[in-house]
């Protein structure tokens, strides 16, 4: 996967046009146009991972598998649940990150 691609398959999981991410973040269309092309360049990537919920090491580095951005917080409050209730909650959770 390109990094472009990481970026370009997380806003459409969050519902986002390039257009409407760039106006979200403050930045020009042409600016999310290049990542989309390139990869979000690192001095950005916190903010993207941020409001895409998911790790700047993923969004920026091909080589980091972990995509999710977990929180040490949520990670202590899910540690009593099972496995199915853990599932549950993280939809729930990532339904509330998403500011669109």
């Amino acid at each position: 996967m390109m990094l472009g691609d990481r970026l370009r398959l997380k806003l459409k999981d969050a519902g986002y046009t390039p257009s409407r991410f760039a106006h979200v973040l403050g930045e020009t269309r042409q600016t999310v146009d290049g990542w989309l092309q390139r990869g979000v360049p690192p001095r950005k990537s916190f903010k993207v991972a941020r409001l895409l919920d998911v790790n700047p090491e993923w969004l920026v580095v091909g080589a980091c598998v972990d995509e999710d951005l977990k929180s040490p917080d949520t990670e202590m409050f899910l540690a009593g649940f099972t496995a199915d209730q853990v599932t549950a909650l993280r939809v729930i959770i990532s339904a509330f990150k998403r500011p669109h």
